[in-house]
C-alpha cells in the first residue's frame, strides 16, 4: 500500500507555464486523489494505532520478563536476555513509528496536491489579473486557461505569481547590474 501510494505521490499533474492542463486531466486527478485518500486516512490512523498497542505490548512484555527472570538470582546471562526483549521490541516500534511517520508524510504530499487542484479561490482573482497584465508569459496562460473554458485551480494562481515574482527579482537585478555598468 505505501508503495502504491508513493507512486501515486511522485506521480502529480504537471503546473508549469509550458500550457495548462485541460479539465479532464485535472478531474481524473482528483477522482484518483480522492478514491486513495479516503483509504490511507484511515490506513495511517490504523497505523498508529497499531504502533501504540505495540509500545505498550513490547514494554508490558519487556517489566513481565525481567521480573520473571531477574527476581530468584541475578545474573548476566538473564539481564542480557532482558535487554535483548527490550531491544527488540523497541527496534520494532521504532521501525514501524518510521513507517508512520512516512507514510504520513506521503499522505500530506496527495493533500497538498488535491487542494492545489481545486478552484482558486475568489479572492485573488485581482492579483491574478494584475500579475497577467504585467507579464505577457502570464496572461498567454490565462488565455489558454480560459479558451479551455475552465476557471483556474489554485495551484495555476501558485505557479503564475510565482512565476510573476521571479521575473519581476530578474528585471530588478538586470536594472541594478545594468545602472552598475553604465556609471563605470
Amino acid at each position: 500500500m505505501y508503495f502504491k501510494l508513493k507512486k501515486l505521490a511522485e506521480s502529480k499533474l504537471a503546473i508549469t507555464m509550458a500550457g495548462p492542463q485541460p479539465q479532464a486531466a485535472i478531474e481524473a486527478r482528483i477522482a484518483e486523489l480522492n478514491i486513495e485518500g479516503q483509504i490511507t486516512e484511515r490506513h495511517v490512523d490504523f497505523m498508529l494505532s497499531m504502533n501504540l498497542l505495540m509500545a505498550l505490548i513490547s514494554f508490558f512484555a519487556t517489566i513481565t520478563y525481567a521480573a520473571k527472570h531477574l527476581k530468584p538470582a541475578f545474573s548476566w546471562g538473564c539481564l542480557f536476555e532482558t535487554f535483548g526483549v527490550l531491544f527488540v521490541s523497541m527496534a520494532l516500534f521504532w521501525l514501524m513509528l518510521d513507517f508512520v511517520i512516512k507514510l504520513s508524510r506521503v499522505v500530506s504530499s496527495l493533500d497538498a496536491e488535491r487542494s492545489g487542484l481545486q478552484p482558486m479561490a475568489r479572492k485573488h482573482c485581482q492579483e491574478l489579473i494584475d500579475c497577467c497584465e504585467a507579464h505577457a508569459e502570464c496572461e498567454a496562460y490565462r488565455d489558454a486557461v480560459i479558451k479551455q473554458g475552465r476557471k483556474f485551480i489554485a495551484a495555476e494562481f501558485k505557479m503564475l505569481v510565482a512565476h510573476a515574482k521571479t521575473l519581476k527579482e530578474k528585471a530588478a537585478c538586470n536594472e541594478l547590474y545594468e545602472t552598475l555598468t553604465v556609471k563605470d
